[in-house]
Order: structure tokens, then sequence, then C-alpha cells
């Protein structure tokens, strides 16, 4: 896998960035946001090569700004890892289903998040088939 990467995360809570950041900084470039569209705004700055979304922003609701960069061409192809506290419902379950896009829960637990993370990476650069964890 090439590095360094572009990743960025989009989460509310301070220490989710930390940790998060934390155990994918050996990636690459970590870069973050506290809210939804402030995600979107530097999504678009700068085309991140994974993005880490938390479901429940407090602007933006995470499958909402997922729908916005599928709409987006730019954004369509970029990986997504859902991230929530609770089970995934079948709205996120339905999205995980897509080429592109996994979930974990929270709190992340590092060895699995990166191999998630690593996953999403290889399956962009093969073409976007996401291996089933």
């Amino acid at each position: 896998m090439n590095a360094p990467h572009d990743l960025l995360i989009v989460d509310d809570d301070p220490t989710v960035i930390v940790v998060v950041g934390a155990c994918l900084r050996s990636l690459g470039k970590v870069r973050f946001a506290k809210r939804g569209a402030d995600g979107l705004r530097l999504a678009r700055q700068a085309i991140p090569n994974l993005v880490l979304l938390d479901l429940n922003l407090p602007d933006l609701p995470g499958l909402q700004l997922l729908a916005e960069m599928r709409a987006s061409a730019p954004l369509a192809t970029v990986p997504v890892l859902l991230m929530s506290g609770s089970e995934p419902d079948a709205r996120v379950q339905a999205w995980c289903e897509q080429p592109g896009v996994a979930s974990q829960m929270k709190p992340p637990q590092p060895q699995r998040l990166l191999a998630c993370a690593q996953a999403l990476l290889q399956a962009a650069a093969d073409g976007g088939v996401v291996p089933r964890r």
C-alpha cells in the first residue's frame, strides 16, 4: 500500500478524533472536522483518500453527508468508514453494501480500525471492491 494517504476524520468528539488520528497516523496525513458542513468543505478543498465519518454529527447527519459526497463527482468514489456508538441500522447496512463504505463501532478498537482503513484504501486502489469483514 502506497503512503502517505490523506485521511479526513469528521467527528464532533475530540477524544475520538485524537484516538482515531493516533491509530491511523501511520497511513499518512490526518485532517479533522468537528461538524459535517466543515468536513464536506475540507473534502471538497482537498479530496481525501479516506473519510472516517461519525453518523451523529450536530449539524448534518453522517448519512446525509455521505449522500452529498456520493452525489458530487470528485467525492463520489472516496472510501468512507462510518462510525457510531450504536449497532448499524438498516440504512447504515444498506450503505455498507455499496463499494467503498464500511462501518465500525465506537469506541474504536485500534487494530480493527487500522485493518478496516487499510482494506478500504487498498480496495480503492484496486478498483473499489471492499472485502467483507
